[in-house]
């Protein structure tokens, strides 16, 4: 280095200029010194872990493997830690909340479901009550089950389109409108009308039936609906 006073060259790093005696101190190299720093994967991965846990489990993982790979230059392991527990548990926690979602979202559908096959049937009911009434029996006959397939397979698992030109349908006047999970069967001997709606909710191959069943006793007609099977 040179002597800032009088420029001479110095060949040693003494304290004093060996021309002049200016101090040389300030124009000694100092050495620098530098900490640990903190992993910044692991400190995204910790933040993420709260709002989403698989992006903060894959910065924690990074920030984890940065940190050990680093012999003690970057610290954060236990914030890489504390990201990849709170990341696992958060996902797990989503996916038991969407499971249980989409079973209630299923067990609402069904009981919908069931709503309407009673409704139907109660709707058929009246018609063949009022039909007894004005006749003195109910219309004879038997229709066979309507469609004949299941209605897993269609769209939507549903059934459209049936045939209710069927003498024992069309003297009731019922048929039932749009889309629906049920089909349809009816049987009468003039004395007893009996009638079905049977589903395959969740296509497993279990059905579950609705029987109506209408009868006159002493003249008044009354009905009941069982519960056949379940789904």
């Amino acid at each position: 280095m040179n002597c800032s006073t009088c420029g001479t060259p110095s060949a040693s790093t003494g304290p004093f200029c060996s021309r002049c005696g200016a101090s040389m101190v300030a124009f000694a190299p100092q050495p620098t010194s530098r900490g640990p720093r903190t992993s910044g994967m692991a400190i995204t991965g910790f933040v993420l872990s709260f709002f989403c846990g698989v992006l903060g489990l894959i910065f924690s993982l990074l920030g984890y493997f940065d940190c050990r790979k680093s012999q003690g230059n970057v610290t954060g392991k236990g914030l890489a830690l504390a990201g990849i527990v709170i990341s696992i548990v958060s996902t797990i926690g989503v996916i038991v909340i969407w499971v249980g979602f989409m079973r209630i979202v299923d067990d609402v559908s069904k009981i919908g479901s069931r709503i309407d096959a009673h409704m139907e049937l109660e709707r058929l009911g009246r018609k063949a009550k009022a039909y007894y009434i004005t006749n003195g029996e109910f219309p004879r006959g038997s229709a066979p089950t309507n469609p004949s397939h299941s209605c897993c397979g269609e769209r939507n698992n549903k059934c459209i389109g049936a045939d209710w030109s069927s003498s024992a349908w069309s003297t009731l006047d019922f048929e039932v409108y749009g889309p629906t999970s049920y089909r349809f069967n009816y049987t009468s001997d003039g004395t007893m009308l009996i009638a079905e709606a049977i589903g395959d909710l969740d296509c497993d191959g279990d059905e579950i039936t609705y029987r109506l069943m209408v009868d006159a006793v002493n003249g008044s007609p009354t009905s009941r609906i069982d519960t056949l099977g379940a789904d």
